[in-house]
């Protein structure tokens, strides 16, 4: 459905892919860390199409925890401490991506801040198709136009708002339940000028989206930190 309406190309999810594989190559924490290029990720076993096997995050064992605290305890590990502006969860039984819209509007209105102000993002990716969808639902482009950004380079590292420069699920694996912790991990180090050779320059307000198809409806979550 996606596809047909933004135009979006086997092409285009092999770029985001590719992209994600060369964040996470330079990530220490990523379970893949070997960069791969369009190419090879086009010549990789076609599973369903328009999916080939390095479009699809593996399913992985894993857990994630994330501590909360005060301004005062967080500078006791440096002057830039993350603070929370806005968690927020949709439950839509659309299954057309609404949630997902809906809790961008919901999440930048209550942190009042746009999409304009986003400088990283960290969004599920079991497949290149839900990151692309991301992006329009998340408003970084105006519907259909997901693909451009691919082209551009917008969301790749040096790119206007880089997404996913952990190498997001297709890099680290897919774990179930606690993928949006590892996500503000993430995010919390690129606010604190701590990613080392994938750091965002100059970020200052990451997003972090969260969510997947479930047999109740589409739920999804955003959460975004600022310095």
């Amino acid at each position: 459905l996606y596809m047909r309406r933004s135009g979006a190309t086997e092409q285009h999810l092999a770029r985001v892919a590719a992209k994600n594989r060369a964040h996470g190559a330079a990530n220490p924490h990523a379970l893949l860390r070997e960069a791969l290029d369009p190419g090879d990720v086009l010549a990789s076993e076609l599973l369903a199409w328009p999916l080939r096997r390095l479009m699809v995050a593996s399913a992985v064992q894993g857990a994630a925890a994330v501590v909360l605290g005060s301004r005062e305890v967080g500078r006791r590990s440096g002057p830039r401490v993350p603070r929370l502006r806005t968690s927020v969860l949709v439950d839509d039984a659309s299954r057309e991506g609404g949630a997902t819209a809906s809790a961008a509007r919901l999440g930048y209105f209550s942190a009042d801040l746009g999409p304009e102000d986003v400088d990283v993002a960290e969004i599920e990716d079991p497949t290149p198709v839900e990151e692309l969808a991301a992006y329009e639902a998340l408003e970084f482009a105006p519907a259909g136009a997901g693909p451009e950004l691919v082209e551009s380079g917008f969301t790749a590292i040096g790119g206007v708002v880089p997404v996913n420069p952990s190498g997001g699920a297709l890099a680290q694996g897919r774990v179930n339940g606690s993928g949006a912790i590892r996500q503000l991990f993430e995010l919390s180090l690129q606010l604190r000028d701590r990613a080392g050779s994938r750091q965002v320059p100059g970020a200052r307000v990451a997003l972090g989206l969260g969510g997947g198809w479930m047999a109740c409806g589409t739920v999804a979550t955003v959460t975004i930190l600022s310095t």
